[in-house]
């Protein structure tokens, strides 16, 4: 597996900046904020930091970087088409509800969900999704 190291510093990125600008937020106009009100607030920036990452095209170069990064370090060239498969990736941000984190015993609500890459035979690129399986299985770590 293809380990998306340049995509995960990226949304560490846009996370921190969105945890950052909701501290803000909260001191400025909501010094008494529940955990409820700043989880939503958190939610929101890291929203728009996602959606502005998805539209000047980091979230696709950053997987792009990561599958050139893995077929090097096999010994292989990247074929020259990844962009295709890289183009009109997005990055977004669905906060799930408190079934959500009674299922998961997650206290913030939030949930990365990211492809999977696999090098074959050849050029052969493989993809799968991983997260979080559906009610009665465990979660994909």
């Amino acid at each position: 597996m293809i380990e998306l190291l340049a995509l995960r510093q990226l949304l560490e990125e846009e996370m921190s900046n969105a945890e950052a600008r909701t501290r803000q937020s909260i001191s400025l106009n909501l010094p008494n904020a529940k955990e409820d009100e700043v989880t939503a607030l958190l939610v929101v920036e890291a929203g728009k930091g996602l959606r502005e990452a998805t539209e000047n095209g980091r979230v696709a170069a950053a997987v792009r970087t990561d599958l050139e990064y893995g077929y090097a370090v096999r010994g292989r060239s990247a074929p020259t088409h990844l962009w295709h498969l890289t183009d009109g990736l997005i990055a977004r941000l669905h906060r799930h509800g408190l079934k959500g984190e009674t299922r998961t015993g997650g206290d913030f609500g939030l949930l990365l969900i990211e492809p999977q890459f696999d090098l074959g035979w050849g050029h052969e690129l493989g993809l799968q999704r991983s997260g979080l399986k559906r009610a009665g299985q465990a979660p994909v770590p």
